[in-house]
């Protein structure tokens, strides 16, 4: 936790996103639901509670930055109350899978489809219309992770994906070692060679955006 963070939580926080977080829960459960026979009894109150509790925090763009995003956005976390009643918003955090909103979306979609709730279902869907763009092309908090959110979208539909290649066609540097940089949050460059934060996870995923269906593999990374 960040020095900041810790300061504006002094009684702890709600986080909301897909790695560590509330979304990454609701994906969970929702795969397990959806694959496991019979369903594991209780599920479904678990997915409409927090389901309930992403559409309290989303943010409309009058009160959300960065400004540039036009749809609704979810805070990185929710500040607790001395009782540990969430309460007010945390930061938006730079368009990312892990905890920005691109895995909330994706999270709330897979949660509504197992409830059946159209209203949460759109509004994930509006969220995850226009994801921004980052600055690091790897798949933890950069492009590559937004574009297999996307593509994720686009496959349920039967939609053509190759189109989301092209920002991390475009941040390809073949003057580096590995040919991709992950930037960090505080803007330095970094080689790495790993899955999520590194250059074999921009690999993989603009392989998959080759194909006409989703990888096995993006199941770990809760998508689907």
């Amino acid at each position: 936790m960040m020095p900041a963070q810790r300061n504006a939580t002094p009684y702890g926080y709600l986080d909301l996103g897909m790695a560590h977080g509330l979304a990454g829960l609701l994906a969970a459960l929702a795969i397990l639901y959806r694959e496991r026979e019979p369903p594991v009894p209780g599920i479904t109150g678990a997915l409409r509670r927090g389901c309930e509790r992403l559409g309290a925090t989303v943010l409309r763009p009058a009160v959300a930055a960065p400004a540039v995003l036009t749809g609704p956005v979810w805070p990185r976390y929710v500040p607790l109350a001395p009782n540990g009643v969430p309460v007010g918003s945390g930061p938006v955090h730079r368009p990312s899978w892990c905890y920005g909103t691109a895995g909330m979306a994706r999270a709330l979609v897979l949660a509504a489809d197992v409830l059946g709730d159209a209203g949460y279902r759109a509004l994930a869907f509006e969220a995850s219309a226009e994801l921004g763009t980052s600055k690091s092309p790897t798949v933890c908090h950069g492009s590559a992770g937004l574009a297999l959110a996307s593509a994720h979208r686009l496959w349920e539909f039967g939609g053509d994906t190759g189109h989301l290649a092209a920002p991390l066609l475009a941040a390809y540097d073949a003057t580096v070692p590995l040919g991709y940089r992950d930037v960090e949050a505080s803007g330095g460059p970094v080689d790495n060679p790993g899955v999520l934060t590194g250059a074999a996870g921009v690999a993989m995923v603009l392989s998959a955006l080759d194909a006409s269906s989703p990888p096995a593999w993006s199941r770990l990374l809760l998508l689907g």
